[in-house]
């Protein structure tokens, strides 16, 4: 079921910081696995991105610039600081999906969500949005150039996702590719 987006001047003042955005990060979470075409508007933006385990296989996980389903690797707090955009989509942010307190981030936070609750919770945003993923990002697509150019090296951002998987696999042998194959 989609629901608009609650509020169309949040999703204009959300392009609008897009647009002056040069390291813009999303983060994907589980209520954003029926949005369409998300891995097309990262590369069409050059935009990273990360998901969380919920969110895994909603962009390709070998599209350049994505970093994985490593959010919670305490090191991409880090990747977080470096991002001078963060927009989270369908994700509660919990502890699960971070495993520390904080995301990391000190740039303006965008929380699209369905769910006026995780809105409201501890992690704070700066331009909360009341909304179903699809609609928000397919808006959000009409509202931005077809291409753009970020920050974002593909070729850090591949160095960064293979030390996580390596370091996911030293901790814990196999675990990489049992979640692959689920």
């Amino acid at each position: 079921r989609q629901l608009p987006v609650a509020n169309p001047g949040r999703v204009q003042q959300a392009a609008r910081m897009m647009l002056q955005a040069q390291k813009p990060l999303f983060l994907f979470g589980g209520g954003a696995r029926q949005a369409e075409d998300i891995g097309l508007l990262m590369r069409r933006w050059s935009a990273a991105s990360f998901t969380t385990y919920a969110g895994r296989g909603i962009v390709p996980p070998d599209d350049p610039p994505h970093f994985g389903a490593f959010l919670a690797r305490p090191s991409s707090a880090a990747v977080m600081a470096e991002a001078d955009l963060v927009i989270a989509v369908g994700t509660e942010l919990s502890e699960v999906d971070l495993w520390r307190q904080s995301l990391g981030n000190t740039a303006p936070l965008i929380r699209v969500d369905i769910d006026p609750e995780n809105l409201s919770n501890l992690q704070g945003q700066d331009l909360p949005i009341l909304g179903d993923a699809t609609n928000f990002m397919s808006y959000l697509g009409r509202l931005l150039p077809d291409t753009r150019v970020s920050d974002w090296r593909a070729d850090q951002v591949a160095v960064r996702r293979a030390t996580w998987r390596a370091e996911l696999t030293g901790e814990h042998p196999a675990i990489v590719q049992i979640c692959d194959a689920l």
